[in-house]
């Protein structure tokens, strides 16, 4: 004759995972996704020489994140107090350099010449000096 098991203490299983959401819950991880806020048509656009990226001496010095082999070639955005520079440039010989120099000098309509790397060649974050 067995002898019927008798439990000598108490377990207690926790499942620390998510608990299941419901098919039709359109909530990610039970939380609303929030809408950017609204922006004002009628507000004016900053220029990069009120960002803080181009010092108030002349000739402008500009502090730059690089991003190397990018898809497109793009000014814009800010990393850690930088000014993001995208290029499909690969970073060998110079050539992101040269991408870069040429890319804000569009940007900022000087001459090519007139821009050139003063500090962190081979780095991704660059001094850049402009001279208008």
């Amino acid at each position: 004759m067995a002898l019927p098991l008798i439990p000598c203490c108490r377990v207690a299983v926790i499942d620390r995972r998510r608990p299941p959401l419901h098919p039709a819950d359109p909530r990610p991880h039970g939380r609303t996704p929030q809408p950017p806020p609204p922006r004002d048509s009628r507000a004016p656009r900053q220029r990069l020489a009120h960002n803080g990226w181009v010092s108030d001496r002349s000739p402008h010095t500009v502090q730059v994140r690089v991003i190397p082999r990018a898809r497109k070639d793009e000014v814009g955005g800010e990393r850690a107090g930088r000014l993001v520079v995208r290029t499909t440039a690969a970073p060998v010989d110079g050539q992101a350099n040269a991408a870069v120099c040429a890319l804000l000098a569009a940007h900022f309509g000087v001459g090519k010449r007139q821009v050139r790397v003063i500090g962190g060649e081979r780095s991704r974050d660059k001094t850049v000096r402009i001279d208008r």
